[in-house]
């Protein structure tokens, strides 16, 4: 009998018998039945009761899974599991789904930046552009454009030689970056030769007001004046700069701004996203989902910005659309 303790034994409302490990709750019957029964549970009946989805099930439990269409999978239902299968099954099934929003966003960018050069995405085949950038297929095309392992403006002038150069930046703008710090930022006590960084945990752009924090083995970090990380050091004036922007930087520099957007989880909404910031003069660099949940999702963007006015504009016009809950520049 001791080989059974760990084991719990229920039954579908057909009679059939489903072995799960105890502890086991409704989605790991689900799966255990059928990949799509548990790709598209909404509820259960145990016993001839809704129940919770975290519910455990017991021996001899009669479970029926409510099922509807199919539809997004929330990330946090993982925890729902305790099977390998339903938690690889679901795994799966949201690397596909996101997997397809990238797909959306990249087609929405080279769509947008063709545009801007005046040509049209069905002017041509895609076939020379694959074997080019050793890309297998159309849908692999555009999903390393929505992530940002390629980015349109290349591809664009693989599939138009004639466009090269005229879909990049032009030489007067500049990127604000590390390497260059010193020709973008100034400040009374800067110490020649010390490295200057720009946080990643609040992206400063041109505008913002600025601080440095100095750090052995660091050197000097940017930081916009209201980053949450300047608190991890609001007990020590010695590290603190003084900084400025210089005229270099507001005058034709270009940054990257990170902003936190809570979107709903909808087919197309990544590609709306895009295109509004593509029409408000931003460039996407790069784009990470998280927290994906049955109704809504958060994804940070790195966007190119000409500075914290741009960035302002730009998250206006992602406000105005309906499909966007919430939008806000990262501060750490």
């Amino acid at each position: 009998l001791e080989m059974y303790l760990d084991q719990v034994f229920v039954f579908t409302p057909k009679g059939a018998l489903i072995t799960l490990p105890r502890g086991g709750m409704p989605l790991d019957f689900a799966y255990a039945v059928h990949t799509g029964v548990g790709d598209s549970a909404v509820g259960v009946k145990v016993n001839g009761e809704l129940k919770p989805m975290r519910t455990q099930l017991q021996n001899g439990d009669v479970v029926e899974i409510i099922r509807g269409a199919k539809r997004e999978i929330p990330v946090d239902w993982r925890s729902l599991t305790v099977t390998g299968r339903a938690r690889s099954a679901i795994r799966r099934h949201i690397r596909t789904s996101e997997r397809g929003e990238f797909q959306k966003l990249g087609r929405a960018t080279l769509e947008q930046t063709l545009t801007r050069a005046g040509k049209a995405l069905d002017e041509v085949t895609l076939k020379p552009a694959l074997e080019t950038l050793a890309v297998e297929t159309d849908d692999d095309l555009f999903e390393a454009i929505g992530r940002g392992r390629l980015s349109a403006a290349k591809v664009g002038e693989t599939l138009f030689p004639a466009l090269k150069g005229r879909l990049k930046a032009g030489p007067d703008r500049k990127r604000i970056a590390d390497d260059q710090a010193r020709m973008f930022v100034r400040g009374g006590g800067l110490t020649p030769g010390v490295s200057i960084h720009f946080g990643h945990c609040c992206t400063p752009v041109p505008g913002d007001r600025i601080v440095g924090i100095m750090e052995p083995e660091v050197g000097l970090t940017v930081h916009t004046i209201d980053c949450q990380k300047l608190a991890d050091f609001a007990d020590d004036d010695s590290v603190w700069q003084d900084l400025q922007w210089t005229p270099q930087a507001e005058q034709g520099a270009v940054a990257a701004a990170r902003v936190r957007a809570t979107i709903k989880n909808a087919p197309g909404v990544l590609g709306q996203v895009a295109t509004l910031i593509g029409e408000a003069g931003g460039n996407i660099l790069n784009l990470v989902m998280s927290h994906r949940q049955q109704d809504f999702f958060d994804v940070d963007i790195d966007m190119e910005v000409e500075d914290a006015k741009h960035a302002t504009m730009i998250m206006a016009a992602l406000r105005a659309n309906p499909s966007v809950d919430t939008v806000e520049r990262a501060r750490g």
